[in-house]
């Protein structure tokens, strides 16, 4: 008897779930507004050009209140003034780069094809570091440190002013290796 109940219910409910949903794929959606001109509110102008190497990567670039810190593919980096478009610094690691520059402004922190975290302090190479694990994505130089996430889901952090690894926190493994850069979550 009491399957019987459980059974009725059971169709109740399934009855009472196909009736709303008949409900739901009445009407068609409404069709959205059209969407107003927009007129050009600024106009664009080219202020300044820099030639970089050309290379296959998009390599990122850093942009500060007064400057951008850039990398090209052959090694070279500089920090360039955003109202004039002059070199403030230049450096070379001498050696492709692998990832996009990470920068404070003061210090610039690259990956290169050899895996070598390499910092440079307004152009000159402060210290190199050699990565065990590939890196696909741009340092990050912040606090007196440069962070690395590696392919390995592993990220390290290193002191700015020696290159020493400070620690190193490794994250389960996981088979999908994104190589272009994104936000680390915990």
């Amino acid at each position: 008897m009491a399957n019987l109940a459980i059974r009725w219910l059971r169709a109740g409910c399934l009855g009472l779930l196909c009736a709303g949903l008949w409900g739901c794929a009445g009407d068609a959606p409404p069709k959205p507004s059209p969407l107003p001109a927009v007129s050009a509110s600024a106009a664009a102008r080219l202020v300044w050009r820099q030639q970089l190497a050309p290379g296959p990567l998009p390599l990122s670039v850093v942009a500060l209140s007064d400057r951008v810190v850039v990398a090209d593919n052959d090694g070279a980096v500089m920090a360039i003034d955003l109202q004039s478009g002059t070199t403030l610094w230049r450096g070379d690691v001498k050696s492709q780069i692998s990832a996009g520059v990470g920068s404070d402004g003061r210090h610039a922190a690259v990956v290169t094809d050899d895996n070598e975290l390499v910092v440079l302090e307004q152009g000159e190479v402060k210290w190199r570091q050699e990565l065990r694990v590939r890196v696909y994505t741009s340092p990050l130089v912040v606090a007196g440190r440069v962070f690395v996430s590696a392919a390995d889901r592993s990220v390290q952090a290193f002191d700015l002013t020696d290159g020493n690894k400070l620690w190193k926190v490794q994250q389960p493994s996981n088979p999908l290796t994104l190589a272009y850069p994104g936000v680390l979550l915990p």
